[in-house]
């Protein structure tokens, strides 16, 4: 009806503007606050060369809540004119010596209280704002795109400057626009040639982000999207950085296929980024930086941490809970929860570190719970990547170079890197060859990647802690071998580790029967009651 038409119609031009400027100009963090959160942010970055304004989408909402909805659901018509409006409120306030000094300000959004997964993205989704959280797999180089293309005729050597949509091509006019504003002789059709010394260009970048390995459904693969970074949002981020990226979802042409080279109907999606910052990073005041909620400390959540800490055989508890349904194993849980808290890293004055990761190595018989342990390290760790000996490679473990579809190399992070601030599992850790043991040397020890391939040298980070389980070399103990003789492992490749435990099965009719009535009683509580060796935390 026309009334449904009119309602989803968006406000004019300079209404929204004006209500932008109003929010730049008006917004403050508190009621009580002096502070003009905003404007002072313009101001400084105008001073400094930095032309970018960073708005919280949620401050949008809170300020006018129809300035927030509408960008949401058309913010293909609110940024531009957010844009706009910046633009002409820093020549306002004076950011600008005059008119002609004046720069484009580019709008960055964060938004952290509304993420979507990779997989969730629908077709009603499209070309609207959404907020999707991932780990970059790899970043591309810094190009040029042209915005503003300047073409000359070859007949009448007039110029005519155009603008370039967003993900599309110049498509000079067929016909000479000089001629015929000027009624003169026509020239000839598609007369025009680009002139790319007058053309004007930003920066472009794209971003491989893949979901996070915690949200992907079990027994399914993870899926990825192509990320475009404009102007300041290039190199940003680096490989293996966990983001919260803010876009608009997009369309773009498939590629030809078949031989009749036909493209009808293919589109294929990528991510138009407004705004991507790290999801670990702290709410700090001045330059705004924001953080996923899941990630900060509340008052009321530090208040029962610092109660926690008060009670008494805290160390014990938390070893206990450590997987409450394997049955022993009390100094290998301790070893765990040392793990999982992780130590504090050194810089000594000399400029050298000191790690404070951990890594662990549990050897011992089969059927002893160690593939079990790793799961549930891995299911508990904020960050942790699971892998199989025999499954891996060095260059899955560490980083690989690869073609891009443009012929270009680029670097795309491993498990080590993937996992940075959290912990690697790896199961099977005597499959796996002696070469990629000999690839992770570094990782376990520097905490870092070196890179030097394909025309690529770079240094990538691996702060992480490695807890690895193996069998020994002839898949079982045996008490009347020495100890050396049974690890088949490299010296270099043992000195990495700090704790190495060895579990065996002893044969002891006692224990077998201490064991058998642990086994039965967590069948029996099948869920309706904890775990019997499960403590009160």
């Amino acid at each position: 009806s026309a009334d449904d038409g009119a309602a989803d119609r968006p406000p004019p031009p300079d209404e929204v503007k004006k209500d932008f400027k109003e929010f730049v100009r008006m917004f403050r963090p508190s009621g009580e606050s002096l502070e003009n959160k905003y404007r002072d942010q313009l101001r400084r970055n105008a001073h400094i060369g930095t032309y970018f304004l960073e708005v919280n989408v949620q401050d949008l909402g809170g300020f006018k809540p129809a300035l927030k909805a509408g960008l949401v659901t058309q913010p293909g018509y609110y940024l531009p004119l957010f844009e706009e409006a910046a633009k002409e409120f820093a020549l306002d306030i004076g950011a600008f010596a005059s008119p002609a000094d004046a720069q484009p300000i580019q709008v960055i959004l964060y938004w952290d209280d509304q993420t979507t997964q990779i997989r969730e993205l629908l077709a009603d989704q499209m070309s609207r704002l959404v907020c999707i959280p991932g780990i970059v797999l790899n970043t591309s180089k810094t190009s040029c795109k042209v915005i503003h293309a300047t073409l000359q005729c070859r007949s009448c050597k007039g110029y005519h400057r155009m603008p370039v949509p967003s993900n599309q091509q110049v498509q000079p006019p067929p016909a000479c626009v000089s001629s015929s504003q000027t009624g003169a002789e026509r020239c000839q059709k598609n007369p025009y040639q680009i002139i790319p010394a007058m053309c004007t260009y930003v920066d472009q970048q794209f971003v491989k982000l893949q979901e996070l390995p915690e949200k992907v459904p079990t027994g399914e693969l993870p899926r990825h999207l192509t990320v475009h970074l404009e102007r300041y949002l290039c190199d940003r981020v680096q490989a293996g950085k966990r983001v919260i990226v803010v876009g608009i979802q997009s369309l773009a042409a498939g590629k030809a296929v078949g031989p009749s080279r036909k493209v009808a109907g293919l589109r294929r999606p990528f991510l138009r980024g407004v705004g991507i910052f790290l999801s670990h990073t702290d709410v700090t005041t001045g330059t705004v930086q924001f953080t996923s909620r899941s990630q900060c400390w509340q008052p009321e959540d530090e208040a029962n941490y610092l109660q926690l800490s008060k009670e008494p055989g805290l160390y014990e508890k938390l070893a206990r809970s450590i997987d409450p349904a394997i049955y022993g194993l009390e100094d290998v849980k301790k070893a765990l929860v040392c793990q999982l808290f992780g130590g504090t890293r050194k810089a000594l004055p000399d400029g050298s570190k000191l790690r404070g990761d951990m890594n662990v190595l549990l050897l011992g018989d089969p059927s002893t719970a160690k593939s079990q342990l790793l799961k549930y390290i891995h299911r508990v760790s904020p960050i942790g990547v699971y892998t199989s000996g025999k499954g891996s490679s060095a260059a899955g473990l560490t980083a690989t170079v690869l073609r891009g579809q443009n012929n270009e190399f680029y670097l795309e992070g491993g498990a080590l890197v993937l996992a940075d601030g959290g912990v690697v599992c790896i199961d099977e850790f005597d499959k796996m060859g002696a070469d990629d043991q000999v690839a992770i040397h570094e990782a376990m020890e520097q905490q870092t990647i070196s890179i030097a391939k394909a025309g690529i040298t770079t240094v990538l980070n691996a702060r992480t802690s490695v807890l690895a389980a193996a069998n020994p070399r002839f898949g079982a103990y045996d008490p009347l071998r020495s100890v050396e003789d049974q690890l088949d492992f490299q010296s270099t490749i043992l000195t990495r580790f700090d704790l190495i435990f060895k579990i065996l099965d002893p044969r002891d009719p006692v224990r077998d029967v201490q064991l058998a009535k642990h086994v039965v009683e967590i069948h029996k509580a099948s869920g309706s009651r904890p775990a019997p060796a499960a403590p009160a935390l």
